[in-house]
């Protein structure tokens, strides 16, 4: 009996580690399983899928698709579930949902910093990546905080104002550091970076139905572990992913879409991701800022439907 207990034991102790991780992640799905799934992965680190999941996911699933969407490990509703905060363990953790779904291929919608993920993980297991669509998703982190401090310099120019002197506090620190990249960012918020100038109705709407009940603090929750860990274990905004996503475009389909009033980004930037990911393939959507999906959403159903139709 002791023997048969302690094979048991050993048994539970070796259960696959995948399998438990995909236990402890928040994720849902929406619409039919036997459509073309695809895995929306947040920004941040330490946002959530909050805002996508309530304003976008279920109108996804009705143009033909299996919407998954998960927080990310110490991120949102999966704050709980701390980790070592490495890109191997976001690629795993990534490959655990894949494996929660019974899934053998999706594609990859990356927001934001969820590009990176999504970039590090079909590096890693191109055979499981349909295509990728980038969603106002950073090439290079240190381009796109040089583009936040430069934006918000044009917008603030008065040198005596308090907006240049919070400027200028940032753009004397070491761009590499914690100081700097957290800086730009919170410039990029108070500037009103992330927003459109005149959001459309439907903008307003969902905006409006995101914060309307009482999980509605999500949409604006940010989680401080995964920034500071993936910081100091990888200096993840020293990221560049260009030469990957050159290389992955020539095997997998990489599809972008972007917002013209994204402050994160200018021009050149914008064709400089259009020339690595391929002309055909990019996609600027008037009227849209860092969340493409809800200030333009009719639009952005239309490109992601007819970018994955060609696919």
């Amino acid at each position: 009996m002791k023997s048969s207990s302690f094979l048991l034991l050993l048994l539970l102790l070796s259960f696959d580690s995948r399998a438990s991780r995909a236990d402890t992640l928040y994720s849902t799905a929406c619409g039919n399983p036997r459509r073309p799934a695809i895995i929306f992965l947040h920004g941040g680190p330490g946002y959530n899928a909050y805002s996508f999941e309530e304003s976008t996911a279920d109108s996804l699933a009705k143009r033909g698709f299996y919407v998954i969407v998960y927080d990310q490990r110490g991120s949102g509703r999966s704050e709980s579930y701390k980790g070592k905060y490495t890109y191997n363990e976001s690629v795993e953790d990534l490959r655990s949902v894949y494996d929660r779904y019974h899934l053998k291929k999706a594609t990859l919608m990356g927001h934001s910093w969820g590009g990176a993920i999504a970039t590090l993980f079909a590096a890693r297991y191109p055979e499981r990546v349909r295509s990728m669509i980038l969603v106002s998703a950073p090439l290079s982190f240190q381009r796109t905080l040089h583009t936040i401090m430069q934006n918000y310099v044009i917008k603030f120019p008065d040198t005596s104002s308090m907006e240049h002197v919070e400027w200028e506090i940032v753009n004397g620190l070491d761009p590499a550091s914690f100081q700097y990249s957290s800086g730009a960012f919170r410039l990029a918020m108070t500037g009103g970076f992330y927003r459109t100038k005149e959001p459309n109705e439907r903008a307003k709407a969902l905006w409006n139905d995101i914060g309307a009940d009482d999980t509605a603090h999500w949409s604006s929750h940010m989680s401080f572990p995964p920034v500071l860990g993936l910081f100091k274990n990888e200096h993840y905004t020293l990221l560049d992913i260009t030469d990957t996503l050159k290389h992955l475009s020539k095997q997998i389909p990489v599809f972008g879409i972007y917002g013209d009033e994204d402050g994160l980004f200018d021009p050149a930037e914008r064709d400089h991701i259009r020339m690595v990911i391929g002309p055909n393939h990019m996609s600027v959507v008037q009227g849209a800022s860092h969340n493409v999906f809800i200030d333009q959403q009719a639009e952005f159903l239309d490109r992601v439907a007819a970018d994955l139709k060609t696919n």
